[in-house]
């Protein structure tokens, strides 16, 4: 039976979101640049990554849920602080929840997870509150044949798991 490849980890740094593209200009022309910030947040980022990053790229569709835990605000009081720890509030403030998703995603393309970032067919995002902010990813990549015959000879023999 040809078997889901399941990779899954936590990266114990707060979860940051990506940068906008800055702009300067340059005689007649226009040039872009990364933040030093951005540039910043992505080494630590990739160096956390390295530490789990497959032998080879994962094949076929690849799924990918994150979980972004982000700090509590010092500045809001106790009940507060209780609630959001319990999953009664949620964090509702910058950074936007697709760019968090952004950041990680393109550093894990830079790493290899996969071959190219158009393999992703699914992603699942949730941001919570902690006391230890985190980053939580589950990435399931699910083969899937390269031919007919590939697939004829895999699927009629009862090797193809289809989950719905």
């Amino acid at each position: 039976m040809i078997e889901n490849k399941h990779i899954a980890f936590t990266i114990p740094i707060e979860p940051k979101a990506q940068m906008r593209v800055r702009f300067r200009r340059q005689g007649n022309f226009v040039r872009t640049h990364k933040h030093k910030t951005q540039e910043f947040n992505e080494s630590i980022l990739l160096n956390a990554l390295a530490d789990n990053a497959p032998e080879t790229p994962l094949d076929g569709a690849v799924t990918v849920v994150i979980t972004a835990y982000m700090s509590i605000p010092r500045s809001k009081p106790t009940w507060w602080l209780v609630a959001a720890l319990e999953g009664f509030l949620s964090p509702t403030t910058k950074p936007d929840i697709d760019n968090l998703a952004k950041m990680l995603l393109d550093c894990m393309t830079s790493m290899n997870y996969y071959h190219d970032d158009k393999q992703i067919t699914g992603l699942a995002i949730a941001m919570k509150y902690s006391e230890k902010p985190r980053w939580v990813i589950d990435i399931t990549a699910t083969p899937q044949p390269a031919s007919k015959k590939d697939y004829d000879k895999n699927h009629r023999k009862g090797k193809w798991q289809c989950k719905r």
